[in-house]
């Protein structure tokens, strides 16, 4: 199963547990700035790199937005390391502890910029560090939600305009 704009909030997803389904998260991103494309929002925090000073995804909104503490830190996922600025962007999404794991994420850009093209990534069940990276990069917190970043060169500079596609294969528990 594909969903193209998934809400990942759906009683419905529990019947395919076990079985890895690809989930795409279509993003905008007007001058600089991303946006989820579409109509169905789903329950998700997301933001341009800002060298760690990041207005949306903190800790307090973090944990507003998961129903908990610290289930994702936000100096560690998302701090000035690891958000260059112009060329990060960050995203905490809210599954209602759906998520068993995220066997591969993929980060799709029409972004025209000189740097290398996003490649694959892996989930993890351990949380990421304030740390540079190279491609994109999910964390499957203990609760079963998700926590990523992506780097791309200018992928967030405030010229940037474009649209960035993440599909992530996901395994539900």
């Amino acid at each position: 199963m594909t969903a193209t704009n998934p809400a990942l909030k759906n009683t419905g997803l529990a019947h395919a547990v076990g079985v890895v389904q690809t989930y795409r998260l279509p993003i905008t991103i007007t001058a600089g700035v991303p946006t989820f494309e579409g109509v169905a929002q789903p329950d998700m925090l997301i933001e341009k790199g800002l060298a760690g000073s990041q207005a949306l995804i903190t800790q307090s909104t973090i944990d507003t937005l998961l129903g908990s503490t610290n289930e994702v830190v936000a100096s560690a996922c998302f701090g000035a390391t690891a958000m260059a600025a112009d060329n990060t962007l960050g995203f905490v999404l809210d599954c209602d502890g759906q998520i068993g794991e995220v066997r591969s994420v993929r980060a799709i850009t029409d972004i025209t910029t000189s740097g290398a093209i996003p490649g694959l990534g892996y989930g993890t069940k351990t949380a990421l560090t304030n740390a540079s990276f190279t491609n994109p990069e999910v964390f499957v917190s203990a609760s079963g939600n998700i926590a990523g970043r992506v780097i791309y060169t200018n992928l967030t500079a405030t010229g940037t305009a474009g649209r960035l596609v993440l599909e992530m294969d996901v395994v539900l528990k």
